[in-house]
């Protein structure tokens, strides 16, 4: 899983920040971000994991879902 600083912020925007840790992608909310995003909604349905105000954390990813921390 994710060691080191292997980070990467890919996008923001719309109250979202789409980040990358090692080869996971997390899509999560960053309510300070209200500009439009730069990429497209394709870039932003590859994330691995995703933050969902009503469920939390979902997902995508099964591998990870046992072994994720940020």
């Amino acid at each position: 899983m994710f060691k080191g600083l292997d980070y990467e912020l890919l996008d923001i925007g719309e109250g979202r920040k789409l980040e990358r840790f090692g080869d996971v992608i997390v899509d999560r909310p960053s309510p300070q971000s209200l500009h439009k995003k730069s990429l497209e909604t394709f870039h932003w349905g590859r994330s691995d994991a995703f933050y969902d105000k009503d469920k939390g954390w979902v997902f995508k990813n099964p591998e990870i879902k046992n072994e994720w921390f940020i």
